[in-house]
């Protein structure tokens, strides 16, 4: 063999010694990138699940005083319309509960509540409790008292909904797999909430043996048709329900109760009252009936929430446990890779320097005598790397949609009251009075009676239908959304009233000519009333109820009318 031949040898080794060890470096350095990134993403999803305790037991808090303030308002009416001879044992029950709802208030963390909201949350319910204290030890004679009493705890409680619930929802900022307890969470809260506000609508008239007001019942009807949403929306069973046995069986038996001895008290005293004949009851006993047919609530919440704080403990440990395991397998990685190196520094390396020698010692004219040529076999280099590139991916396609479900009308597929306000209060941003806001709402006119006389089925049909001719007569700049139950909105930029009343005109003709095929050949037809307002520099409260106004007017003058106010 040539000397030259040796030398083209030796540099050949030269070059995969250099190639190898610059590809052992790059792989070293590469798999160390790779390996803090898992590791990093490893203690971000612990974090999360570590903050989703933090923010479960927060939103916890914030339940429980919904709930406490609830039975105080319950126990409240009971103290205002119960007879004399239970005025000290419906006392006694009021205080407790006051106690109740004081240590409840008291847990709530101050990183959650807004600036001035305790103080004021306690002047309001101190002043509450004042007017109600008034009727410990007499009988209630003056209504116009009562209903101040009533209307002040309602007041407290609505400001702790409005203040610190919407203030603790921009804080909750959870994880999409999050979003579905804490909507069922929320339902159970407002499920106790409505329940109780329902009661307190027709507890004066009854009183006072009066026919419950227009507005009162126009309540009472849109509040029993959010109770039934909420109890739809606890139909959906998450993966938290697995950590409550028989929950769903709760549920059902809680909504069973409700619906077979408080909604029939409501309902017979609001037929009672239309039909002008005397009320079967009075404000005493309906205030205790009706309270004890909420008696299933406190507990159902209660349930769920321990539930659902054990699910999250879960969450949190399998998080744990999951960052434990990638370190432990980097580890592992790290150790075989450390192996290899020793491998092929022994079984490669090592007989490329001998060759390196031997060559140089031919080139000097050295004898050859007594080389020695280790075995130089490859095995290869455990191309293993690139698998974990692909554990680096997110299912992003999950994250939109629980996204989209969030802002989404299940029935009507129209945004909800929450993505509504969050997207009029954008076009309220940036309108001036050359290009205001306009909002539309519209209510279906004698609803009730549809689905009394046909069947809830036919009355989501008939909402369904007038979704889809809402979206056949919209555009793109058009934003439309159920409020709840019959009650549809739609805001839009427009520079004159005309283009407004011209496009309201046009839906009101489309929805007159809606068909709906009953049995026994007959055709049912639907009619809406409309409210219209306009706003640049007012507040989404304000231009709603400017809308509703309109809509009430549309109402009281004959139904099926357009009233606006520009």
């Amino acid at each position: 063999m040539s000397l030259n031949h040796f030398r083209a040898k030796s540099s050949v080794s030269s070059r995969f010694f250099y190639a190898l060890s610059v590809a052992i470096g790059v792989i070293f350095i590469l798999s160390t990138a790779l390996s803090w990134k898992l590791i990093g993403n490893e203690w971000e999803n612990w974090r999360e699940a570590c903050a989703d305790i933090t923010q479960f037991h927060a939103f916890h808090a914030a339940l429980d005083v919904s709930n406490d303030l609830a039975g105080e308002r319950a126990y409240s009416h009971e103290l205002l319309f119960c007879h004399s001879a239970n005025k000290e044992q419906c006392w006694n029950a009021l205080v407790t509960q006051r106690q109740k709802t004081d240590t409840a208030l008291a847990k709530i963390p101050l990183s959650l509540q807004p600036a001035g909201f305790m103080p004021e949350m306690q002047r309001r319910l101190a002043t509450a409790r004042q007017k109600i204290d008034m009727f410990r030890d007499r009988l209630l004679m003056d209504p116009g008292a009562a209903g101040q009493a009533i209307d002040s705890m309602m007041a407290a409680t609505d400001y702790y909904h409005s203040d610190l619930f919407r203030h603790i929802s921009s804080l909750l900022l959870l994880n999409p797999a999050a979003l579905g307890p804490t909507l069922r969470a929320q339902a159970l809260g407002e499920l106790r909430d409505e329940s109780g506000k329902l009661g307190a609508e027709v507890l004066l008239p009854l009183k006072t043996r009066t026919p419950i007001p227009e507005r009162n019942r126009e309540t009472l009807v849109k509040g029993i048709q959010r109770i039934e949403t909420d109890w739809k929306i606890l139909e959906i069973q998450g993966k938290e329900y697995e950590w409550m046995p028989e929950f769903g069986k709760r549920v059902q038996n809680t909504q069973q109760i409700y619906e077979q001895e408080g909604i029939p008290l409501i309902r017979t005293l609001m037929s009672q009252s239309d039909k002008g004949q005397p009320y079967g009851m009075s404000a005493d006993d309906f205030a205790r009936h009706y309270h004890a047919s909420l008696r299933e609530f406190n507990d159902l919440l209660a349930r769920y929430m321990k539930g659902l704080n054990a699910y999250y403990q879960q969450e949190q440990k399998e998080a744990m446990l999951q960052f434990y395991q990638v370190i432990a397998t980097l580890i592992a990685l790290y150790t075989a890779g450390a192996f290899l190196l020793i491998y092929c520094r022994t079984r490669i390396l090592k007989p490329v320097i001998s060759l390196n020698a031997m060559i140089e010692n031919i080139s000097n004219g050295q004898a050859q005598a007594g080389i020695h040529t280790e075995d130089a076999d490859f095995h290869g280099l455990f191309p293993s790397l690139n698998e974990l590139k692909h554990r680096l991916n997110e299912d992003s396609q999950l994250i939109r949609a629980l996204q989209s479900k969030s802002e989404t009308d299940a029935l009507t597929s129209l945004f909800n009251r929450g993505a509504f306000d969050d997207k009029a209060t954008q076009m309220l941003a940036v309108s001036g009075p050359e290009m205001p806001v306009w909002l539309i709402m519209l209510d279906i006119d004698h609803f009730k009676s549809v689905n009394d006389t046909w069947g809830h089925p036919v009355g989501d049909d008939v909402l369904v239908a007038l979704a889809a001719t809402l979206k056949h007569n919209s555009q793109q700049q058009h934003t439309l959304a159920r409020l709840g139950g019959e009650e549809f909105a739609i805001i839009f930029p427009a520079a004159e009233a005309s283009i407004v009343v011209e496009y309201a005109s046009a839906i009101q003709r489309a929805i007159r000519a809606l068909r709906f095929s009953m049995e026994g050949d007959v055709s049912l037809q639907i009619t809406s009333s409309f409210g219209i307002a306009s706003g640049w520099s007012c507040t989404l409260s304000e231009l709603l109820k400017n809308a509703d106004d309109e809509l009430y007017r549309a109402k009281k003058s004959g139904r099926d009318r357009i009233c606006i106010r520009s």
